[in-house]
């Protein structure tokens, strides 16, 4: 009570300073963690004046809908619908502008006839309570007593015969948003056979088992509401995640457009991700406008929304263009350049000819597998290896004992903290993001690597424990916690794999060379790794962390010819167009479907200037000297390579500027 005797209510209506009075109002009534379950995150006054733009629910609008009619009553028979409508921001901008309308032209009494046209739906029954107390406040004045008001409380998918759901002219909103993993298993199950419906689980069930199908249901409330809920031609306004733009997996049933025997036309994408429009999230936030039974036509009208230089409360767009990354893949992620880069974007992108993977993932214990290597002891002995560890390229090695600590800095899991003695077969030099430069490598740290590469699952533990008695006696310690590991319970505990068992190593991971580069990143900085001297652990390969992804190779040359590729203007334009600053800036799914590497041929002069350029700038980084004029050589090189010409080299160089 005396928070609402403290609720000046009254005074943004009469100043007309914002439109949904009670949404803050709400979101103090609701716990945080309760409204973040329920996948609300309730919208900006001004974001919702966007949309409803852009959809061109307007006054000019509706004055040239009157003129062409001639009837000055036709706009108040428009229909919109928000289908998640929570505390009714939406419905009550929509009602101010048709009220604004009915009064320029002396329609106000006739706009109490068809006030029921604005109408949502939540399935919060304390949204639905704020919604309509909204309502009240904006045409209150306006409604009979005998009239409802056109708010009630439903699931816009599992309620379908609710009469407030027929079609509309628009519809528009902000639907909820949580993961399909997140969702209460029930309620996925009610709605499994509605994703089976529209087409949206795209995914083999192997590739949806290792985390490529996380899904939003948002997705879901997309098609569900286009189809239900919207008229043929009618306008569709959704603030979205933008992953569904940018993804591979979670996003590719989306992007089909075409709901049931209906095709759907991408009129434009509001990228806002750059502004962080929901207070206090951190969701990568876009807005789709859709029109029913249009074929989208790519490129598609993409704006990307930031604030201006100077940092201040204005933003401003600037005009982009999306396409499929792949051109004999609609479905595939987009890209988004400027219109005067499509055709070069045309050019150079596509499949890449090599394979490419991820490094070693300890499964959430990283403070169990990497340590410091204190000091090392003088005890040697010779220890046969197994032929299933072939790959190593030895068939017996001398073992020596090495005094190390794990490393608990840095770490999500806290482990308890060890300093012991090992022997230093497992050990291996380790590189994480900080230790990637472009051309160069900056230091490194170790690891226990304990994978069988052939047989994708921890080496032998009768082997270990007999040859191996200090390493074993080192993890044995972790036991509880390596086997509590979601990634061990999810694809080893069946396998009845060794309990320090790993992930993400293959007989790939001990290539002669690789090209390394962070997948995590602002832009790309590859760079050429193969073994190394270390003074305790002698010659070793080097071997990446999860962090990172790379291409092996079998050859040195070929290694740096993929190097000048990765550092190309080309690759840093098309990652920074598809996923720039993201965790999926250079995943491996992206960079094997865009980055178009053509397989090396000794024979080819461009293949042969590039590996050598990229050699040169390994030498030039290695002093830590300016590598500026080589990059320029190199991006030269490669768009001979891909038939691009200087003036379209200087558009790239251009986008990047305007990127950075």
């Amino acid at each position: 009570a005396q928070f609402l005797s403290d609720y000046e209510y009254m005074t943004p209506i009469l100043t007309g300073e914002s439109t949904d009075v009670l949404q803050t109002l709400y979101q103090e009534l609701v716990p945080k963690l309760i409204r973040h379950n329920l996948g609300e995150y309730y919208t900006p006054d001004w974001l919702a004046q966007c949309i409803l733009d852009r959809v061109e629910y307007t006054p000019d609008l509706f004055d040239n809908l009157a003129e062409s009619s001639h009837n000055p009553v036709a706009p108040l028979k428009l229909q919109l619908l928000d289908p998640a409508c929570g505390s009714g921001t939406f419905l009550v901008e929509a009602l101010k502008r048709m009220r604004e309308y009915a009064e320029r032209h002396d329609l106000v009494d006739s706009m109490s006839e068809y006030i029921g046209n604005i109408r949502g739906t939540d399935c919060n029954p304390l949204a639905v309570l704020t919604a309509r107390t909204n309502y009240l406040l904006c045409v209150g004045d306006l409604l009979q007593s005998e009239r409802e008001i056109p708010v009630c409380c439903a699931d816009s998918l599992t309620n379908r015969d609710h009469p407030l759901f027929e079609k509309c002219d628009y519809v528009v909103g902000n639907p909820p948003w949580v993961l399909w993993d997140n969702l209460p298993p029930d309620y996925r199950m009610s709605t499994k056979e509605l994703w089976n419906e529209y087409g949206l689980f795209t995914l083999p069930a192997s590739q949806a088992h290792h985390g490529g199908g996380k899904k939003d249901i948002s997705i879901l409330f997309t098609y569900v509401c286009c189809d239900r809920y919207l008229k043929d031609s009618g306008t569709f306004g959704f603030l979205i995640t933008q992953s569904v733009f940018k993804t591979k997996g979670a996003g590719e049933g989306f992007r089909k457009f075409r709901v049931k025997d209906s095709d759907v036309e991408v009129v434009e994408v509001h990228d806002f991700v750059q502004l962080h429009p929901f207070e206090g999230a951190r969701n990568r936030t876009a807005a789709v406008i859709l029109k029913k039974g249009g074929k989208t036509l790519y490129p598609v009208k993409y704006l990307a929304w930031d604030f201006n230089e100077a940092n201040v409360p204005e933003i401003r767009f600037t005009e982009m263009r999306a396409l499929p990354s792949d051109p004999d893949n609609e479905l595939s992620p987009w890209i988004t350049v400027p219109p005067d880069a499509v055709h070069i974007i045309e050019k150079v992108y596509g499949k890449n000819a090599y394979p490419v993977y991820e490094g070693i993932n300890s499964g959430g214990a990283n403070g169990v597998y990497w340590v410091r290597i204190k000091d090392e002891r003088n005890e040697v002995r010779v220890v046969t290896i197994p032929e299933s560890l072939s790959i190593l390229g030895i068939p017996h090695t001398a073992v020596k004992h090495l005094c190390v600590e794990n490393i608990r800095k840095g770490t999500k899991k806290k482990v308890q903290k060890v300093k012991t003695v090992i022997e230093d077969f497992f050990v291996y030099p380790l590189l994480k993001s900080r230790n990637i430069g472009k051309w160069k490598i900056k230091g490194y740290t170790y690891m226990l690597q304990m994978q069988d590469p052939v047989k994708r699952i921890g080496v032998d533990e009768d082997w270990i424990r007999k040859n191996f008695p200090k390493t074993y006696t080192y993890l044995k310690g972790f036991e509880k916690i390596l086997l509590n590991r979601a990634i061990y319970k999810k694809f080893m505990e069946k396998r009845r794999a060794p309990f320090y068992t790993m992930y993400n190593v293959g007989v790939y991971t001990y290539a002669p060379y690789k090209v390394v580069w962070s997948r995590m990143g602002p832009s790309i900085t590859a760079c050429v790794t193969s073994s190394l001297h270390d003074k305790y652990l002698g010659e070793k390969c080097v071997l990446p962390d999860n962090v990172l992804a790379f291409i092996p190779t079998d050859t040195e040359e070929e290694a740096h010819y993929i190097c000048s590729i990765m550092n190309s203007c080309f690759t840093d334009m098309i990652l920074r167009s598809i996923a720039g600053g993201t965790k999926s800036f250079g995943i491996p799914r992206i960079v094997e479907d865009t980055i178009k590497i053509p397989k090396y041929d000794s024979t080819n002069k461009i293949h042969r200037k590039l590996s050598n350029l990229s050699k040169k700038a390994h030498e030039i980084a290695k002093k830590d000297g300016d590598t500026s004029k080589v990059e320029e050589e190199i991006d030269r090189l490669a768009a001979e390579l891909y038939r691009v010409s200087e003036k379209e080299l200087c558009t790239v160089r251009n986008v990047l500027h305007s990127k950075k």
